[in-house]
């Protein structure tokens, strides 16, 4: 456990490279809050399991044995544990390629799964995984599965259990100032003069406040060094005490500097309307979704420049390069401080009008529409539009196909905006919620699905539902003439099965 900066996900990216050759890495996961990709438990579960069958001899075959005879859908926090990772792991009949596979290195019995900043998994799943993990890991899994997790203090961890071994990093311990101490050493023995190194370690370590991620700039730095052309004039100067000392203290400081730099070489107002769509953004921003808005042409390479240091341009999207960065610029005030009522407007626009677009120009960019319309839109304060989506049947199909869950966009972010209530839309969003299991894999039972839950008696559906009677699929279909299915709204959250 440790705050922002402290080096929980470096530790945990060394464990999934295999830095440690003591110990065998079956899987890992790195959660991302605004990254819908993998946010949740189940894109978590499902990777780590995928990794399995190539990381774990016979895990491959156990699992697609399981699949065979248990192929019902589930979606509770402990069931997609047993479905995806107990249950085949238990099954694995060649006893002896495992032990094989997790003594490699003489003495060593353990295989063990990463997990990096669970605090940022979702909802309510989030404790339940801990929950889990803290009171069933032991008992569900094989002994020579164990599991390694990173989280930031303030999750909620059950009673202390003596099969777990909690560790908490903090700033101003000892071994992290070593550690650090140890790898600015490392990074820094070439670069300073041997009459200066002490001193100059020691100050830099001052600097970093107990911060890795501090020392990853300072990298950062020292390359600006090597390369004076593309930086400023702090940068430029060769790397001695004097110059150290100009360096900033602390991370806040660091992005201060940065942060700064940009503000001075685009100006307030386009400083404020570029950092506003990634800062607004729940996850990568589309990079074309970026140069489109901020008119920008694809060639131009003044920003890139100046944001070096604060985004990463990768996969044709753009995402702040750490996310304390996100938090830092929601938390200031003053001339660095970034509108995010600004862009979650102008993306609510953009999205709205891909939604309204006949043919799809760019896959990637309508998808990230689509499955964020109605966030940004909510956050615009534009209740309007985001319901006329939401009542509409073709939209909610088309959602839905893209296996991007909308009931939990409505629930958390309309109902409880709008004024008085909303029915319809309640309804709708009971519906999906209740057959989240069925339509993952056949989304064109949406109709049926709303037409089985919801009584052609009530008049606040009547809208929704007669676009559902009016379906035509392509194909033959059991239409519902009555509601036999658990009624929207009743009070089943979620169906459990496995």
């Amino acid at each position: 456990l440790g705050y922002a900066g402290v080096g929980k996900s470096v530790f945990a990216a060394a464990l999934a490279a295999g830095v440690d050759q003591r110990i065998t890495v079956a899987g890992y996961h790195f959660f991302d809050h605004h990254d819908q990709r993998t946010n949740t438990v189940r894109s978590c579960i499902e990777s780590v399991s995928k990794q399995m069958e190539k990381s774990v001899p016979g895990f491959k075959e156990a699992i697609r044995r399981k699949k065979r005879f248990n192929n019902v859908e589930v979606t509770d926090v402990e069931s997609l544990v047993h479905k995806f990772i107990a249950d085949p792991a238990n099954r694995i009949t060649n006893k002896r390629a495992i032990t094989e596979s997790t003594n490699r290195i003489t003495g060593y019995k353990r295989t063990i799964i990463v997990l990096d900043a669970i605090d940022e998994c979702i909802g309510s799943e989030r404790d339940e995984l801990v929950n889990f993990v803290y009171k069933k890991w032991t008992t569900v899994m094989p002994n020579w599965l164990g599991i390694f997790i990173t989280a930031r203090p303030e999750i909620k961890l059950p009673p202390n259990s003596q099969k777990f071994e909690v560790i908490h990093l903090r700033t101003d311990d000892d071994n992290n100032i070593k550690d650090i101490r140890r790898y600015l050493e490392e990074k820094w023995k070439a670069e300073l003069p041997s009459s200066e190194y002490e001193a100059g370690i020691e100050m830099l370590v001052d600097r970093c406040e107990g911060s890795f991620l501090y020392a990853k700039f300072l990298s950062l730095l020292l390359r600006d060094k090597q390369h004076p052309q593309q930086t400023g004039d702090l940068d430029s100067k060769p790397i001695t005490l004097k110059t150290l000392n100009e360096f900033p203290i602390g991370l806040s400081g660091v992005y201060e500097k940065y942060f700064g730099r940009f503000l001075e070489a685009l100006g307030k107002q386009n400083y404020d309307y570029f950092l506003s769509l990634i800062l607004a953004s729940r996850g990568p921003l589309p990079t074309p979704i970026w140069l489109t808005l901020g008119n920008l042409k694809e060639e131009n390479t003044i920003i890139k420049e100046k944001a070096m240091q604060l985004l990463t341009f990768s996969g044709n999207t753009i995402r702040f390069v750490h996310k304390s960065m996100r938090k830092w610029l929601s938390g200031i005030e003053g001339e660095l401080s970034v509108p995010l009522e600004r862009g979650h407007k102008a993306l609510a626009q953009y999205c709205w009008e891909q939604m309204q677009e006949i043919n799809v120009s760019d896959a990637n960019v309508y998808s990230f529409a689509l499955a964020n319309v109605i966030y940004h839109l909510c956050l615009a304060e534009r209740y309007e539009s985001a319901r006329s989506l939401i009542t509409d049947f073709q939209w909610l199909l088309k959602r839905v196909t893209q296996s991007v869950d909308i009931s939990s966009d409505i629930e958390k972010y309309y109902l409880p905006r709008i004024e008085g209530d909303d029915r319809e839309v309640r309804l709708t969003a009971s519906v999906i919620r209740l057959a989240k299991r069925i339509l993952s894999e056949y989304p064109r039972q949406l109709a049926s699905q709303i037409l089985a839950r919801v009584h052609a008696s009530d008049q606040d559906a009547k809208s929704i539902r007669q676009q559902a009677y009016n379906y035509k699929p392509g194909v033959s279909w059991w239409r519902p003439i009555v509601a036999t299915l658990e009624k929207a709204e009743s009070p089943l959250l979620q169906v459990i099965s496995g």
